[in-house]
């Protein structure tokens, strides 16, 4: 498959391009940042008390020992806590770092089955997803996971394309599945699963070094095993071999079966599409002699992940580099191929949703409408209209085929963009940020060891709000089953619906919860 010439991107300058255009979206949403209670808050929250206690082995959750996960994205982010300190920054920085990282990947993986072009196309459509920006800067397991999963398979191909170094790029192939597990837990085993055909099919399953890695990988689990059975016994094993067994006996989010196939084109929109007409041509050029990887790898994982009896939008992500790829072989295509029917149907048709987008701003932006917040969402329409009609108008015009397939991914860039630096992705829990940020309450939570009054049981709203504190009170206290049992003058968050002495002073309320500060006399009269 031969690219044409005008959409070719200069030699030198692809992986700066994308490097440059993904930490610029990610970093827009740390204009206005706060932390999602599930599971970035939890997974930060649990790395600050390895940091505090100099213990990396055991994560706690006030007094409890907590093996709900597995500890590799704990140990990362509490390596960024002791380099630039403890903070939502630091916290999000090794999943910044696995998003970019996987965007220079795909293009690599790309220039290999495919092409540069479209390799760099189909790069630049990862960088403008909706799902793949909103995780690449969450503190979460899914980038990581995806990085590990990228340069796996791209270690594979460095096998097939240097034959002197195949046993050291396979040992280092096989090592990531141990790593990948020790960052995600079982569901690494999901695309190891799915490149088995390709291993076979390319011979690699006879070659030493991928066991090699995978004796490496698997012995730094063994390892981190030994010492928990060493230190706790059983226990860590029953935690977290029992959420596996919740997660893969039962659909745990009640989504269906069917969840994947709407989720992702929702999540992705309008790659998807591109995909499917990338996934024809790909299957009918005869000079691709890697189009089993190309194709059935991700078939293979999206029937893995439909089977896995748990699903959620994340676990997608683990596809999204692949659509991207096919989406960029659409792209190619279609921008050589101007003056047929698909090309001037799909100007035509962002063009008129391009002009539904605009309408529909100028209704939210309109001032005789109360719309309130929604005014950011009708500026984010408007950016995204105008870019599509902009690309229909240079379709039906026969433009640079440069300039018509940018217009195509402006738009969602700039919304992206404009979507993080106003807080709509980021910052996820503005209220609690803002009430810990009040000077005295501020002032108290980084001075003074601060109490948690708890009483079991805590779920929903009310358990995720525990966590957000727990993030923001940095130096923990002890928990409590009620404030009687409060040390004199202590500073505690008291859950909701739990009795106050009247005695106790209130310093703030957050969803339900209080800060006070326990009578230094030890006396106390209760109160609602």
């Amino acid at each position: 498959m031969t690219p044409p010439l005008p959409l070719s991107a200069p030699p030198a300058w692809p992986r700066l391009w994308l490097v440059v255009s993904m930490a610029l979206l990610l970093l827009c949403s740390a204009v206005q940042t706060s932390p999602m209670a599930h599971d970035e808050g939890w997974y930060a929250t649990l790395a600050q008390g390895l940091v505090k206690s100099g213990d990396w082995l055991t994560p706690h959750w006030w007094g409890a020992m907590v093996y709900d996960k597995t500890s590799g994205l704990h140990w990362l982010i509490a390596l960024a806590y002791s380099g630039f300190g403890i903070s939502l920054g630091s916290a999000r920085l090794p999943s910044f770092l696995a998003c970019i990282l996987s965007v220079l990947l795909t293009y690599e993986i790309g220039c290999i089955l495919l092409n540069r072009t479209a390799a760099w196309w189909g790069a630049m459509v990862l960088t403008v997803g909706f799902l793949w920006v909103q995780y690449g800067q969450l503190a979460t397991q899914d980038l990581p996971l995806v990085a590990v999963e990228l340069l796996a398979i791209w270690a594979i191909l460095q096998a097939e394309q240097y034959p002197d170094w195949r046993v050291s790029w396979l040992t280092l192939a096989g090592s990531l599945v141990g790593v990948g597990f020790l960052v995600k837990g079982v569901m690494v085993f999901l695309p190891a699963l799915a490149l088995v055909p390709y291993l076979v099919i390319r011979k690699h399953l006879l070659n030493p070094g991928l066991y090699l890695g995978l004796g490496a990988g698997l012995s730094l689990v063994a390892v981190w095993f030994w010492q928990l059975e060493a230190r706790h016994g059983m226990a860590p094993f029953e935690q977290l071999f029992g959420m596996v067994k919740l997660t893969s006996t039962g659909d745990y989010h009640n989504v269906g079966p069917f969840y994947y196939l709407w989720n992702i084109p929702a999540n992705a929109f309008p790659w998807p599409f591109f995909a499917l007409l990338g996934t024809y041509w790909v299957s009918q050029d005869r000079t691709l002699t890697r189009r089993w990887l190309l194709l059935g790898y991700p078939v293979i994982l999206f029937v893995a992940l439909t089977l896995f009896p748990t699903r959620t939008q994340y676990y997608a992500l683990q596809l999204h580099p692949f659509l991207a790829l096919l989406a960029g072989v659409a792209l190619v295509h279609l921008a050589d191929r101007r003056k047929t029917w698909l090309p001037v149907a799909l100007s035509y048709g962002f063009g008129g949703l391009g002009m539904v987008l605009v309408g529909g701003s100028l209704l939210l932006l309109s001032p005789w409408l109360e719309i309130g917040e929604d005014t950011r969402y009708g500026f984010l329409a408007l950016v995204l209209g105008l870019s599509w009609l902009f690309f229909g108008w240079l379709g039906l015009i026969r433009a640079n085929p440069r300039w018509w397939l940018g217009s195509l991914l402006l738009g969602p860039w700039l919304s992206l963009a404009l979507a993080g630096a106003t807080g709509g992705l980021g910052n996820y829990s503005p209220d609690v940020r803002t009430a810990t940020a009040q000077p005295e309450v501020s002032q108290i939570l980084q001075t003074h060891p601060v109490q948690m009054v708890v009483a079991d049981p805590v779920s929903g709203e009310d358990h995720k709000t525990w966590i957000l504190l727990s993030f923001y009170s940095p130096s923990w206290g002890k928990r409590y089953p009620d404030c009687m049992a409060l040390p004199p003058a202590s500073y505690a968050w008291v859950s909701p619906g739990l009795l106050v002495p009247s005695s106790f002073r209130q310093i703030t309320t957050v969803r339900g919860w209080r800060l006070v500060q326990a009578d230094g006399s030890g006396g106390a009269r209760l109160k609602l």
